[in-house]
């Protein structure tokens, strides 16, 4: 056990440890009567739904973010000017080089 605990980091082992519980948990859950009744109402079913949930929020996070900033978007007149400038120039130096704009 010495070893492996050098060999791997403490957070490692640490993740290692609650998965191991949380299958054994799992597995007791899994083998309950209630559980062959009605599979919808237990803990196991929660646990598998997790990701899911997870992925739901994220989604609703990322959302309200976006929306956010681009409600609160402001101008940016200074790059506007310097864009509009710069089209200037280059259809001066395009036109002194003989195209039509």
């Amino acid at each position: 056990m010495r070893r492996l605990h050098e060999v791997m980091s403490r957070s490692t082992a640490s993740f290692l440890v609650w998965m191991s519980v949380l299958t054994a948990l799992i597995f007791c859950d899994c083998t309950r009567k209630e559980l062959q009744k009605d599979p919808y109402h237990s803990y196991f079913f929660l646990v598998l739904q997790l990701p899911l949930y997870g992925l739901v929020l994220f989604g609703s996070y990322a959302l309200t973010q976006i929306g956010w900033h681009l409600v609160t978007l402001s101008d940016c007149n200074d790059a506007h000017k310097e864009l509009v400038g710069q089209i200037e120039l280059a259809k001066a130096d395009l036109s002194k080089k003989g195209m039509k704009i």
